[in-house]
């Protein structure tokens, strides 16, 4: 009866290793969104502040109202105002849309147009996640041991439950077959 407890316990441990590693892949997602507006000519900078605990990977939808073909510098800068990356575009015509992948955490951000004939408006929307790194490790090691130790248990069960079961049978084999008796 022990093979009941642990293929019991090793599918808890398997649904909670399962649901960590979803719930990292929910904190992990572009959920935070901050959306920069430029209108040209007057209007040629703009900047948010992100904050702290942000992803290294950004997504960024551009949409573009008005005379086309103007030039977008976006750059991203660390918490020590330091460039680490960003996107231009030359001659933007149409709406665009992609993923920026930084060497390290963005603190903020700023966007600015060099047109200054243009008359156009450009909406910004940068899509990133928010999260804190040590619980995300640590939620991804408690995901990776718990799911281990629940496929051991599972393992360890199955294994017990099939040699329980094949010395029933070899027993019921050996109680089947009787030894010819012997008559006087």
């Amino acid at each position: 009866m022990k093979y009941k407890l642990f293929i019991s316990l090793g599918f808890v441990f398997l649904a909670l290793g399962l649901f960590s590693s979803l719930y990292v892949s929910y904190l992990a997602s572009p959920s935070t969104r901050t959306t920069l507006h430029i209108s040209l000519p007057d209007h040629n900078i703009n900047g948010s502040l992100l904050g702290h605990n942000i992803a290294e990977k950004v997504y960024y939808n551009i949409s573009i109202t008005g005379d086309r073909h103007v030039n977008l510098n976006i750059s991203f800068y660390n918490d020590r105002d330091i460039l680490i990356g960003g996107l231009y575009l030359e001659d933007a015509s149409r709406n665009s849309s992609g993923w920026i992948i930084l060497p390290e955490s963005p603190y903020r951000v700023q966007a600015e147009s060099t047109c200054a004939t243009c008359r156009s408006r450009l909406d910004i929307s940068l899509y990133y996640a928010r999260f804190d790194r040590n619980v995300t490790d640590v939620l991804t090691l408690f995901g990776m041991f718990t799911s281990i130790l629940g496929m051991s248990l599972l393992t360890g069960g199955l294994y017990e439950y099939l040699a329980k079961k094949k010395l029933e049978q070899k027993q019921n084999t050996k109680e089947n077959t009787t030894e010819p008796g012997y008559t006087y």
